[in-house]
């Protein structure tokens, strides 16, 4: 799969002064899927994927980029030369979907989400996925289990729900038509951070529009 941008360019995008987003503040999410309508191949790894790497370089570029310390700053800086899409891992476990449900409902991260990167941002460090995903198949084709795991910097819980509703979009489109390169996305591609000023009020966050492409 080859998605790039018409010009090779490198861009810098400020994410945070809060320092403390240096020890990878990662958040993870299990979404369960049932194959209500019993469809042959439900949800394929390969659509997954490829639908997750078009969105990250076409739409939310600063996610298949790298992490770059600047002074106090911690950037992004992404190139249409070389991308560092997201880890997509997949697994089939012999379960039907009410046991895998269960391992939904009991939280069952070990088993079902990516395991979250360590260490601390740094010029020697700066390698680091931002965002992961794995997709745990039932053995029988009766559901689908979404892990992913994603850091704070990019976006908090309501920009992420955009982020999933963008991706689904884009991966219904590639099914109806796997040529296609232009989509159309229900929610603007944009992000939500977590305000520095978050420990006196919890409910403060501020827009970063200039991520909107």
């Amino acid at each position: 799969m080859t998605v790039s941008a018409p010009e090779n360019t490198e861009m810098r995008y400020s994410i945070t002064n809060n320092v403390s987003y240096l020890y990878q503040v990662y958040c993870s999410y299990i979404i369960l899927f049932r194959n209500t309508e019993k469809k042959q191949d439900f949800l394929p790894l390969d659509l997954l994927q490829k639908s997750l790497h078009v969105l990250v370089r076409k739409y939310y570029q600063p996610v298949a980029g790298w992490f770059d310390i600047n002074g106090d700053e911690i950037d992004v800086v992404f190139s249409t030369e070389k991308y560092n899409d997201p880890p997509f891992t997949s697994q089939t476990l012999s379960m039907d979907y009410a046991t895998l449900a269960q391992h939904v409902h009991d939280s069952n991260t070990e088993l079902l989400v990516p395991k979250s990167p360590s260490g601390i941002i740094s010029k020697e460090n700066a390698d680091i996925p931002m965002f992961l995903a794995k997709a745990t198949y039932a053995d029988d084709g009766s559901a689908v289990v979404l892990g992913v795991t994603y850091h704070h910097t990019l976006m908090d819980g309501s920009a992420f729900w955009m982020f999933m509703s963008n991706w689904a979009s884009v991966s219904r489109q590639l099914s109806a038509d796997s040529d296609q390169t232009d989509f159309d996305l229900p929610l603007p591609p944009t992000f939500r951070f977590p305000s520095i000023d978050h420990l006196r009020d919890a409910s403060q966050s501020f827009d970063h529009i200039e991520y909107a492409l």
